[in-house]
């Protein structure tokens, strides 16, 4: 997390010296917005623990947006981030006795529009020092539950620990809002907030019920789906349940961006224009 705030940190003070340097001498509109940002990412699912919504854990995303309109518009971002859930946490007797857990370090991709709750001017200069926004929109996030038995790290999916063979990837729903802040000319701070829907129930590598283990050979395969004798229980009865099949796992992200607007030539080479007449449309477009 030390080294994220740190890169986070380069990226705002770089903004500052661009800006500085670019704003007065750059007359074409820039409506291309990157972004970075940091911040946490709290899961839910069967190995989450109840009232504990704040066991949350690192993310990482870049991002680039395209205002529209005066309050509508377009980004698309790729996140990195991190969630796992252990039962030995749990306060639930049962939870423990199971002595699930999980980690997982996955990516997103998505892509959003956003609305923002005050009108702004089209060109960037003309936009509000700050403006509440909310976003809603469609993506694909990668997962690999992995889990750690006897000084192993082991990739669950291998193992259908509910002889489920299911996807590494599933469809998401991000949703959320948000609040921008204007820094610099050229510089927003973004505080946001989002939930993800999700359409498996295998983020964390439990849903169903157990198996029967009886015809398995693989020791670790048997270990890995019943790991409630290691602390000493008798081994779970087939059939019993495992998780909870009626609820689709999810994760919330909540972040701080830094976004920088930039020169419109960068994403879409402009024709040239003799120096004049360039000059008198960004003193034209500052009246």
């Amino acid at each position: 997390m030390k080294r994220t705030f740190i890169l986070f940190f380069i990226f705002i003070t770089l903004s500052w010296s661009l800006g500085a340097q670019s704003f007065y001498n750059q007359y074409h509109d820039r409506r291309w917005i990157a972004s970075v940002g940091t911040g946490t990412t709290s899961y839910f699912g069967e190995l989450n623990n109840p009232g504990k919504y704040f066991d949350t854990k690192p993310n990482l995303n870049i991002g680039l947006k395209r205002k529209i309109s005066s309050r509508w518009s377009l980004r698309t971002e790729i996140t990195w981030y991190h969630i796992e859930g252990s039962d030995a946490k749990a306060n639930d007797e049962g939870r423990k006795a199971r002595n699930l857990s999980f980690k997982s370090n996955n990516f997103e991709i998505n892509i959003e529009a956003m609305w923002g709750v005050f009108k702004e001017g089209i060109r960037f200069y003309q936009r509000r020092a700050v403006n509440p926004y909310l976003f809603a929109g469609l993506g694909l996030t990668y997962f690999n539950p992995k889990t750690d038995y006897e000084g192993v790290t082991y990739s669950l999916i291998k193992f259908t620990t509910e002889d489920v063979k299911y996807s590494r990837a599933t469809i998401i729903i991000p949703a959320g809002f948000g609040v921008k802040f204007k820094i610099m000319p050229l510089l927003n701070i973004n505080i946001e907030a989002g939930y993800r829907t999700t359409f498996t129930d295998y983020l964390d590598d439990v849903s169903a019920e157990y198996i029967n283990t009886e015809n398995i050979t693989d020791p670790v395969r048997v270990a890995l789906i019943d790991r409630g004798p290691e602390l000493g229980f008798p081994p779970a009865e087939p059939g019993t349940p495992r998780g909870n099949p009626g609820a689709k796992d999810g994760y919330a992200i909540f972040n701080i961006k830094a976004e920088y607007y930039l020169p419109a030539d960068l994403i879409f080479k402009q024709k040239e224009s003799n120096q004049g007449s360039g000059k008198r449309k960004y003193r034209k477009m500052l009246q």
